[in-house]
């Protein structure tokens, strides 16, 4: 067992993978074979899921194997099939499981090769020197495939009675034999799952290990979630959109959010109706009335709202409603960051230097602006989200069809993924689109016809909007 820190765990210590672990002044290489781990709370587990899938299915959907190249992951990753787990922090248990592997040790005087049949095994020998009097030395190799297949190296005699038990090394090399035929050993061999040649690397090699991890801004606002999901046909995401672009105010974007969804210019007449009806029963003449219910159509925020997601559909060249979602979610961890729990401005930081330089007052904003940039703001308490759903081996990317992304192993009732959440602070920093527009001119990425229609604020937010959709 292991204790290390969250972070740590998170990116080194995931199960799969070799590391070095050393114990009473002894050092090996051992497989994180599992952790202990509990539940991670008070995060926005639906949409850090939701994330995750998304990335799995991207992995699938690029690989020549198709369903075929992912490996432990349920069907959808969602929060009834999928939990979010943490290490588990405690002094007295390790968070992270862990065995000696290779199993494969060789003795530094004569050569000698002693192959443990298990880690019972090993403990229980751990100490025994060989009978030339030398100790005996883990031999840091393994054997692994780009389907996920890793073992320990286990060198072997091609005569059957022979097996293991007669392996020496010559040399300081992978350079063993059988002391009983004289043999060369066998120690590249094909992999039991796919039957590819396995290749052999030092365990604690990077290169033979590819976590995937992912980071996001923690949303805790769990009603933008359930909006999303209630709207249909992308009318939550172009709302988001929409408010970004200024199309709705945010007293009336948050009025929606707070509803949970938009009203239905169905229910919304219904609603006018029973309001005439409640008019008319305490006296009030038609007119009036009329004038009322027209007043209330003009503040309605469904009205505008659906203005709103006429404007974004009208703008944007997206050929799929689920090309939205993901500029949806980056807008709303923009907002987080904009509306950060504590911020400081340039105008703010001004003033604190101002007082401590004896009343000269910098002009931050004007080299802010000088620099191309339309805001800067600290922004602290920010909640992170860090987490890792799986892992390759040999290779990254999905365009090999051997590839494949493996899941981690189960601890629970539900498959897992492995998170930890911590409130930091950053730096934004906001390009002036202007300047960005002209800057692309200049260096002759853009033409003048590409340039938008519509210079304003909106019409340039649009066009980068619609740019990122398009590409």
């Amino acid at each position: 067992m292991m204790s290390r820190g969250v972070h740590q765990a998170l990116y080194r210590y995931l199960p799969g993978s070799w590391v070095d672990f050393t114990q009473n002044g002894v050092s090996y290489a051992v497989r994180v074979d599992s952790w202990n781990s509990v539940q991670l709370t008070n995060i926005n587990n639906k949409r850090l899921l939701r994330v995750a899938n998304q990335r799995v299915m991207d992995f699938r959907n690029a690989s020549p194997a198709g369903p075929m190249a992912v490996v432990g992951f349920p069907n959808v990753i969602n929060e009834e099939n999928c939990a979010v787990l943490t290490p588990k922090v405690s002094e007295q248990i390790g968070a992270i499981r862990t065995s000696v592997n290779p199993l494969l040790f060789v003795c530094d005087g004569c050569g000698k090769v002693k192959q443990y049949y298990d880690y019972s095994e090993f403990r229980r020998n751990e100490h025994k020197r060989c009978e030339c009097g030398s100790h005996f030395k883990q031999l840091r190799m393994i054997s692994f495939c780009e389907c996920g297949y890793a073992v320990g190296l286990s060198p072997f005699c091609a005569t059957k009675e022979h097996g293991r038990k007669y392996i020496v090394r010559r040399g300081s090399g992978l350079d063993f034999v059988c002391s009983k035929c004289g043999k060369n050993a066998v120690i590249q061999r094909n992999c039991p799952e796919c039957h590819h040649k396995l290749e052999i690397k030092a365990a604690l090699d990077s290169a033979h290990y590819f976590p995937f991890t992912l980071s996001l801004i923690d949303l805790l606002d769990k009603r933008k979630d359930i909006f999303l999901e209630n709207e249909t046909n992308g009318q939550g995401e172009k709302i988001v959109i929409g408010q970004y672009l200024a199309l709705l105010p945010k007293s009336e974007y948050k009025e929606i959010i707070e509803n949970g969804k938009m009203t239905q210019n169905d229910e919304f007449e219904e609603l006018l109706r029973k309001k005439a009806e409640q008019f008319r029963n305490v006296g009030i003449d038609e007119v009036t009335i009329s004038t009322l219910i027209e007043a209330e159509r003009k503040v309605n925020a469904g009205v505008k709202a659906f203005a709103a997601i006429g404007q974004v559909e009208q703008g944007l060249s997206y050929t799929s409603n689920d090309e939205l979602k993901p500029i949806a979610e980056e807008i709303l961890e923009y907002d987080e960051l904009v509306h950060a729990k504590v911020i400081l401005s340039l105008e703010d930081a001004e003033c604190d230097a101002e007082i401590v330089n004896d009343g000269i007052k910098p002009d931050y904003v004007g080299i802010a602006k000088a620099l191309g940039f339309s805001n800067v703001q600290i922004c602290s308490s920010v909640p992170i989200v860090f987490a890792a759903y799986g892992y390759t081996r040999k290779e990254r990317e999905p365009s090999n069809e051997g590839v494949k992304l493996h899941g981690f192993p189960q601890e629970m009732e539900k498959k897992n993924i492995y998170a930890t959440r911590l409130e930091t602070e950053g730096v934004l920093f906001e390009l002036d689109r202007r300047k960005v527009l002209n800057w692309l001119l200049d260096n002759g990425l853009i033409q003048n016809d590409d340039l938008p229609q519509d210079m304003s604020d909106y019409g340039i937010k649009m066009w980068f909007l619609d740019i990122i959709v398009r590409h």
